[in-house]
């Protein structure tokens, strides 16, 4: 049967029952004292009956998952770099990574946290994972997601609500995931522990919401210890996927399990516990969800448009990012006063609870500014440069969608001059797309002139051996720079990913930047002309697709 030619229930009979299953991810089985998955199958079948895979495409599948394929166990695939209310990231790269993942996985079906798991791109020290903005604007937004997904992969698609301490918008969270299940006609992974805490943290009682519940669309319930903590006085819970279940997770089980006549699967995220610490929780939930006696359930009446002005998620979302890495923030100068109101509403304290967001992505952008960053701070450490976070440059870029290590760059620029526009020209090299075939021409995917002071080059490689093999030990410990002197004049550079940097001519770097886009070879062969190339033109051209600075790509031609 056809995704798109019958409902969601409708199709359900297709969904098999795969029982009490375990996740894992990438490295999760290395860590000292992880669960040893394929022990646990072996040992105890029943409580092992699949594996749900999380996955980002860039790092693909470790060791451990493609032992568990090789043995032949079932398998659900949990993405974990997808924002589903975000059309451009279904990009034709991401897809087809995910498709090939899908052909050696074989899931069940594909699942994942239906909120933000980045901004500004897939980049390194991300991983934000926020709850999504929870108007029916939004849910309407990630419904498109979900419908796109499934139509890409054949497969069906189950939203989960995620962990957070900070929860936008005027629908409570089942409210939410009920009006998206039914936009997108799809069934739901519903996170009994990140349930418990989204109920803590918006002051709901534990089974507020409930009746709102589509609970004949649960196909997947996901079970995971937390632990109580404080900031600044405010409790809140950490889903840290220990061993102990907290009393509130049990609760809701309880609730949920009779009221889900669809359930398929339950998932215990234990990965990172050993094998008998997690068989309690295993065999407790076993016996819970074997002991259930199932009761009907009334279907819910299809829901009306929640009223509200018109406000746009994906905006308010970003503005929630900003504060997350600046709770002192108070000018939100691209939000309505619809959307503004929104934030009103977050407890303060709720934004500190990660102490270390700033650290991790400070670490994540110095990996490519090294030599910038090094400039800038004259000695100092790393940690100095924390207040980028606080930057009117920091905020425009994510209420912008900028990558963060460009705009990272571009805030050191005044004080690392021609080394952060070298270090920035890399960064794009790295983020290059690939080339779509064609009978165009353009530059190759990592490759890229640059224009900068004379004496660049020599002041990135002295300051890259004064770092050391170890920059990012160097830079936090805050070791002193002596960078040589710049020179007169200017240099054109040629960031190339595959031989490295390299000096080029003025000539040959405006001809590959011409390329930036699609160009015919006629019109290159022309500007070769005009760069004075004269006859051997044509040759100049053939020579750099043969060697590779200019390939093959398709689109549309870009005029002079």
């Amino acid at each position: 049967m056809a995704l798109h030619d019958a409902t969601f229930l409708d199709r359900l009979p297709a969904l098999p029952r795969l029982g009490l299953g375990i996740s894992t991810e990438h490295g999760a089985g290395d860590r000292p004292g992880a669960l040893d998955l394929l022990a646990l199958r072996a040992g105890h079948p029943h409580l092992a009956g699949f594996l749900e895979v999380g996955l980002e495409v860039e790092r693909g599948f470790d060791r451990h998952t493609r032992a568990w394929i090789e043995a032949g166990g079932r398998t659900t695939l949990h993405f974990l770099d997808l924002n589903l209310e975000d059309p451009q990231d279904l990009d034709p790269t991401w897809l087809a990574g995910f498709r090939a993942a899908i052909g050696q996985l074989r899931p069940a079906w594909i699942c994942g946290d239906a909120g933000l798991w980045h901004t500004g791109g897939r980049e390194r020290g991300q991983m934000l994972l926020l709850p999504p903005i929870l108007t029916d604007e939004s849910a309407r937004q990630m419904a498109e997601g979900i419908i796109a997904l499934r139509e890409a992969t054949g497969l069906e698609v189950l939203p989960e609500n995620p962990p957070g301490t900070v929860y936008v918008g005027d629908l409570h969270l089942i409210e939410f995931f009920a009006r998206l299940c039914e936009y997108a006609d799809t069934g739901m992974l519903l996170d009994l522990a990140h349930l418990a805490i989204y109920q803590a943290a918006s002051g709901h009682e534990l089974m507020d919401g409930l009746d709102s519940l589509p609970a004949d669309r649960v196909i997947e319930c996901h079970i995971a210890g937390g632990v109580h903590r404080e900031t600044q006085g405010w409790p809140w819970i950490d889903d840290d996927h220990g061993t102990d279940i907290l009393p509130q997770t049990w609760a809701l089980t309880d609730a949920v399990l009779p009221r889900a006549q669809n359930l398929r699967a339950i998932v215990y995220e234990c990965e990172r516990n050993p094998l008998e610490a997690c068989l309690p929780g295993l065999r407790e939930i076993n016996a819970r969800w074997q002991g259930t006696v199932l009761r009907p359930v009334a279907r819910r009446p299809a829901l009306p448009p929640a009223p509200s002005p018109p406000r746009d998620p994906r905006r308010i979302q970003r503005a929630v990012v900003s504060l997350l890495h600046d709770p002192t923030l108070e000018d939100f100068p691209t939000l309505t006063e619809a959307e503004r109101a929104l934030l009103r509403d977050i407890e303060p304290r709720a934004l500190r609870t990660d102490p270390y967001r700033r650290g991790r992505v400070l670490t994540a952008l110095l990996e490519e500014a090294p030599t910038s960053a090094a400039l800038a701070l004259g000695g100092e450490p790393a940690a100095a440069l924390d207040d980028f976070f606080s930057s009117k440059r920091f905020h425009r870029a994510v209420a912008e969608e900028e990558r963060f290590a460009l705009a990272f760059l571009d805030w050191l620029q005044p004080k690392a001059g021609g080394l952060a526009l070298l270090e920035a020209a890399i960064a794009r090299a790295r983020r290059d797309p690939p080339r779509q075939a064609g009978t165009l021409l353009q530059r190759a995917p990592g490759l890229l002139p640059v224009c900068l002071p004379a004496g660049t080059l020599a002041r990135f490689a002295s300051l890259s051996q004064q770092l050391g093999t170890e920059p990012l030990a160097a830079l936090a410990e805050g070791l002193p720079v002596t960078p040589p002197p710049l020179e007169s004049g200017e240099e054109w550079l040629l960031v190339d990913l595959r031989a490295g940097l390299s000096e080029c001519g003025e000539e040959l770097a405006r001809l590959i930047l011409a390329a930036d886009q699609p160009q015919s070879d006629e019109h290159l062969v022309q500007l070769a002309r005009e760069l004075g190339a004269d006859d051997a033109a044509a040759e100049v051209i053939a020579d750099l697709v043969a060697d590779g600075s200019l390939v093959p790509a398709g689109g549309a031609l870009v005029s002079r």
